[in-house]
């Protein structure tokens, strides 16, 4: 069962260099890592002109590229995926999964206030664990 922190706080907080270094030390550690990331205003995962793009333009509902050590999923969806829809699609593939935005889910949140230093990753990692051993 795959432990589930989300990491929260305002833009420029260094959320993302926060999860970056925690990413490394878990896979250091031996643990298994996915990342959702909530985003706000949309993005664009293929390039323009790309065979996965073009078949996204072409009306495709699910573009699914597969390569050797890599797989991605690109969904067209009616509405914005919801936190547990998002952790669904991975639960139990990884032993934790590192979520960056969705401040308002019920689940447990390191709140980044952007004054942390590159040193306290090993406190957040070591948390981190602690949520894996207990299943959170």
């Amino acid at each position: 069962m795959a432990a589930i922190v989300s990491f929260v706080g305002k833009s420029g907080t260094g959320k993302t260099t926060l999860i970056e270094a925690a990413i490394k030390e878990l896979k250091t550690r031996g643990f298994r890592v996915a990342v959702i990331k909530h985003a706000h205003h949309g993005f664009e995962m293929d390039k323009p002109g790309k065979d996965t793009w073009r078949f996204a333009q072409a009306g495709s509902d699910m573009v699914l590229v597969s390569s050797p050590g890599k797989v991605a999923i690109i969904e067209q969806v009616a509405d914005e995926v919801s936190y547990d829809d998002a952790i669904s699609r991975i639960y139990g593939n990884v032993d934790i999964i590192l979520v960056e935005g969705f401040k308002r889910s019920s689940k447990v949140k390191v709140d980044v206030t952007g004054t942390e230093r590159g040193n306290d990753v090993l406190k957040v990692v070591d948390f981190l664990v602690e949520q894996i051993q207990q299943g959170k």
